[in-house]
């Protein structure tokens, strides 16, 4: 009986020190619905209870051993407390089962080492974080002031408090850079105002992240809407994200706020003009050589450089995109390099929009590929110059004969050649006419020629002779020639004036008679003295005789002429041979030409974009003034002409930035010009 006594003893001492052991952990749920605590007031009956109460404990002596042990806090679950965000079926896991899905599908951004993430995990607690981000597109950026900047900026901030960007939904977690990609680059095709992204990576950098995932939607996909097309028209954008990390894992939620050039019923104006364009070039039956032609030669003959546009800046961004090239045939180069890039992948030709520093000023532009390679093609600085009779010199050009463009770093570095590789030579894919042009026209008794031309760039092949006319004579008159012994008819050319006669109403037979009156024209330089020297006209016909339509040129009966002091300009002395028995009445026109002094070019400078300011010295000699300025040092191409009275100084507008000029001037009076004075240079801004 003692022996029981000291027994029960011992289990109440014991069940006592297990009930302190529990409120010490203070783990215990408040319900543990396991009837722990229901088991510990039973085991503390005894103490005041009797023998017969202890003795009917030991069955369930255990039970309360183990309610008594503290439960292991477990651990926290990282994405508890964005289960609320997530649709229910796309809950994320436990982190173990997390971290295996990362690595399969991301492998640079995992680290492979499960034990230590979760060793990590278990050591950092949760951490949270929210922030607003802002970027200005590069291009925009010369064209927007800091200070506007700074407005925009306070901009998206206002639209971020407004609580339209921070405002979250159910999304989908992405665990892949191209998902999350293809997210915001379906959002921005459709002009969405906020587009949310829900990403998950290793980077704990959101800046980095932000945009890592806003260049994959810009990323180039060869589809003609995505890709450099969407990526040359937006002004700026605006990310409000909030971000979970647990262990090495972050789970981003982003909003996303596109600025673009354009809006959704414009780009529905752009794909229909697209369609048009390209339904009126007919390309299907040609070939990628062809489809590049026709379309460089669209854009360079219907659209023209938007100066207006592009004087406004950051007022008119409009002007920059494909729909002003499309819809209002008016835009600044990147319009026109977009719409090229639009209208080559519609094609089914491989393109690429590429930007950089042309003449020293932002600019756009475009390679495209031909044969394996790619060639550079600017169709701003190209555009008019067919209808200037002259040809391309931006089209298919290789690098080194590009050297006035520059490419911004991205295009140029290893990765990018090595994926769009340059040509070292320039594109010979000629577009031969269908049709001869006439090169040398024929005349009465010479022959001229004819060839096949390239439509872009001017080279000749199979080049022919295309015979003479002949003479269309009219009837002249007729007489009883001695020589001949017979009545002759004689006919004249109405083309060359050659004259010809008929023996005897038979077959037509050539006279000599154009060398009847033989005198050159005459040139001379102006003179404060008198000028006389003598015209030296032959005639194999009758006695000549001199008339002149100018009171400052005077003419003797001998020929012998005399041009007055200081005298400038052009007369035409007429000079005729009479009749005799042999040979008609004749006559001819011999053009005196006294050309004005040459004027000095004083200065030559900028007036502002695209201008230059030309100035020289008076001549008083001259009525007026003639100012030539080209891109070609040696005026054989790309030349302009400017008339100019009175004045001795001129502005010259609409030139191409970046370029070279090269201005020369020359007097003008009376139908006469002198020589070209010597010529400057000026780079125009």
């Amino acid at each position: 009986m003692k022996q029981n006594r000291i027994i029960a003893l011992l289990l109440a001492a014991a069940m006592s020190l297990s009930l302190l052991c529990g409120a010490a952990w203070g783990a215990q749920p408040e319900n543990p619905g396991d009837g722990s605590v229901s088991a510990a007031a039973e085991v503390a009956e005894p103490e005041d209870g009797g023998q017969d109460a202890v003795q009917e404990q030991p069955e369930d002596a255990e039970e309360p051993e183990e309610a008594g042990e503290p439960e292991e806090i477990p651990e926290p679950d990282p994405e508890a407390s964005d289960a609320s965000v997530l649709p229910e079926a796309e809950q994320t896991p436990e982190p173990e089962a997390a971290s295996g899905s990362a690595e399969s599908e991301e492998p640079e951004e995992v680290s492979g080492n499960d034990e230590a993430d979760e060793a990590e995990a278990a050591e950092d607690a949760s951490e949270e974080g929210e922030g607003l981000l802002f970027q200005v597109n590069p291009a925009c950026e010369d064209l927007i002031p800091p200070e506007e900047q700074a407005q925009a900026q306070s901009e998206a901030q206002a639209e971020a408090q407004s609580g339209e960007l921070t405002a979250q939904g159910a999304l989908k977690v992405r665990t892949k850079l191209s998902d999350a990609g293809a997210d915001l680059r379906k959002g921005m095709k459709r002009r969405k105002k906020v587009i949310k992204i829900a990403y998950r990576c290793k980077s704990g950098d959101p800046s980095a992240t932000a945009n890592s995932v806003f260049r994959e939607a810009m990323k180039h996909t060869g589809k003609p809407d995505e890709g450099d097309y969407l990526y040359g028209q937006w002004k700026r954008w605006d990310c409000y994200y909030k971000y979970r990390r647990s262990g090495k894992r972050y789970t981003y939620r982003m909003s996303f706020y596109v600025t673009f050039f354009t809006s959704v019923a414009q780009e529905k104006k752009t794909d229909a003009a697209v369609k048009k364009i390209l339904n009126k070039l007919a390309l299907k039956q040609d070939s990628n050589k062809v489809k590049v032609s026709k379309i460089y030669n669209y854009l360079c003959a219907n659209v023209v450089y938007d100066y207006a546009g592009a004087a406004q800046g950051e007022r008119n961004l409009l002007c920059h995109s494909a729909y002003a090239a499309a819809v209002k045939k008016k835009a600044v180069c990147q319009g026109y390099a977009l719409l090229f890039y639009r209208l080559m992948l519609e094609a089914g030709v491989p393109a690429r929009y590429i930007t950089g520093k042309g003449g020293g000023e932002s600019h756009a532009w475009n390679i495209v590929r031909l044969g394996g390679k790619y060639y550079n093609a600017d169709a701003t600085w190209d555009a008019g110059q067919k209808e200037k009779g002259k040809y391309f010199d931006y089209y298919l050009r290789s690098n080194a004969n590009f050297s006035d463009h520059v490419r911004y770093a991205e295009y140029r570095s290893k990765a990018f050649y090595k994926a769009y590789p340059m040509s070292a030579q320039d594109g010979n894919f000629h577009i031969w006419e269908k049709d001869y042009t006439v090169d040398v026209s024929p005349s009465c008794t010479q022959t001229g020629s004819k060839s096949i031309h390239c439509a872009d760039c001017g080279l000749h092949r199979n080049e022919m002779p295309v015979p003479a006319t002949g003479h269309q004579w009219l009837y002249a008159g007729e007489g009883y020639s001695q020589s001949r012994g017979c009545v002759v008819e004689y006919y004249v050319c109405s083309v060359c004036g050659q004259y010809g006669y008929i023996e005897r109403k038979q077959e037509l037979a050539y006279a000599a008679a154009q060398g009847t009156i033989r005198a050159q024209n005459v040139t001379r330089s102006w003179s404060a003295k008198p000028q006389r020297f003598s015209l030296g006209a032959r005639s194999s016909g009758g006695q000549l005789s001199y008339a002149s339509n100018q009171e400052a040129v005077q003419v003797s009966a001998s020929g012998r002429v005399t041009v007055s002091a200081r005298y400038a300009g052009r007369a035409v002395i007429t000079i005729r041979a009479a009749a005799t028995q042999d040979q008609p009445e004749a006559s001819r026109r011999v053009t005196v030409t006294v050309r004005p002094r040459a004027p000095k070019l004083c200065r030559l400078r900028t007036a502002g974009r695209h201008a230059l300011c030309v100035k020289w010295k008076k001549e008083a000699s001259a009525a007026g003034y003639e100012v030539q300025y080209s891109t070609d040092r040696h005026f054989r191409r790309n030349v302009k002409r400017v008339k100019v009275e009175q004045t001795a100084r001129v502005t010259l507008k609409g030139l191409k930035r970046g370029r070279r000029c090269y201005v020369r001037v020359r007097s003008l009076t009376g139908g006469a010009c002198s020589v070209w004075s010597g010529k400057k240079s000026a780079g125009v801004k």
